[in-house]
């Protein structure tokens, strides 16, 4: 196996087909059938977090101080149909007072 390449060119792929032109050899691709497109998700809410039981944990880049909200009681305080992006927006640390935040959302229990 020394002498042949680890990769090679499969000329009877279905997925192409080959014409001699001159000393080249033109590659057409079969045009490949088309899927329907994706909707993107909505943003999760608040009141969906709560819903689905999830965990948002959040901490701050500046200094690293991390905080995990009880969802239920964000749903109530800023409204069931605010979403998580727009809550994380207005986060400031309580540590260093940072605006820097981050945050994930977790499935996983406590």
């Amino acid at each position: 196996m020394h002498g042949q390449p680890r990769f090679y060119y499969d000329r009877k792929c279905p997925v192409h087909r080959h014409a001699e032109v001159g000393d080249e050899v033109a590659t057409i691709a079969k045009e490949a059938p088309k899927r329907p497109r994706r909707r993107p998700m909505p943003p999760l809410t608040l009141g969906q977090a709560v819903a689905a039981r999830v965990r948002l944990i959040v901490w701050c880049r500046a200094c690293q101080h991390r905080f995990e909200p009880d969802t239920a009681a964000l749903a109530e305080e800023h409204g069931a149909a605010t979403t998580v992006l727009a809550w994380a927006k207005r986060l400031r640390c309580t540590e260093c007072g940072a605006r820097d935040a981050d945050f994930v959302v977790s499935g996983a229990g406590r």
